[in-house]
């Protein structure tokens, strides 16, 4: 156990601490600014590591699934770390909303943006949208190995566009992320209940098929969407990770 907890540690006081510090620069704020809402993450945090051995499914899941084992979505916290393994099965949707493999590079790491940096951003800074597919027929036979590290902000940071930020404070101009929330007279989550939200709605089937072939809900005011296949063309391109 202490060893599985020095690694976590590792993932938070380490590569985080370095990922949140160069996204900072982006809204320009303080280089720490971002870093300084995630220190608590082992009192104050729903930060989690993840270690899995997941097994080929049945074939006849695939065929159902056309391929697709888990949905194309956006993660719910700040930043995601994952371990780069050789196997391609995860996949980014690109702006031009093609579907493109990330390849595997030894002792590489992936990084995923969340929703939270989206929020505080005020949309500039956009969530990964990835999902994760069957991998090529010659890797079928494969279990694969998952080692991530998800990291949200400290549970009373409230998801508000940072106010320091003239990059934030322009962006949430233009995309008026919780407007409805704000209209409405609600107030906006926390990091800790936007987290609860996510969680506590993922298959429950509340989302609906919209005419751009996706599945929509809303949650607190803000549109969420689960991305298919029948509105994105699908490659086997791959990405550097």
């Amino acid at each position: 156990m202490s060893e599985i907890r020095s690694f976590a540690q590792f993932n938070h006081n380490v590569i985080v601490r370095k990922i949140l510090t160069v996204l900072s620069l982006v809204p320009k704020v303080e280089p720490d600014y971002l870093w300084n809402l995630s220190r608590n993450y082992e009192v104050d945090g729903d930060d989690f590591l993840r270690y899995m051995l997941i097994h080929r499914p049945p074939k006849e899941d695939d065929q159902k699934t056309k391929g697709v084992r888990i949905q194309g979505h956006t993660d719910f916290g700040s930043v995601s770390i994952l371990w780069s393994q050789p196997i391609a099965s995860l996949q980014v949707l690109g702006r031009d909303n093609v579907w493109r493999t990330v390849r595997h590079k030894p002792n590489a790491l992936i990084v995923n943006l969340g929703d939270a940096l989206y929020f505080l951003s005020g949309g500039y800074l956009r969530a990964t949208i990835h999902r994760v597919v069957a991998p090529p027929d010659d890797q079928l036979h494969y279990r694969r190995l998952n080692v991530l590290y998800f990291s949200k902000f400290d549970n009373d940071v409230k998801l508000t566009p940072i106010k320091e930020s003239p990059i934030a404070r322009k962006a949430d101009e233009f995309n008026q992320l919780w407007h409805e929330q704000i209209h409405s007279g609600q107030a906006i989550p926390t990091s800790q209940e936007w987290n609860a939200l996510r969680v506590s709605r993922y298959g429950q089937n509340h989302a609906k098929l919209g005419n751009d072939g996706h599945h929509h809900e809303t949650i607190a005011g803000h549109k969420v969407t689960l991305y298919n296949d029948t509105a994105t063309k699908s490659t086997r391109t791959e990405i550097a990770a």
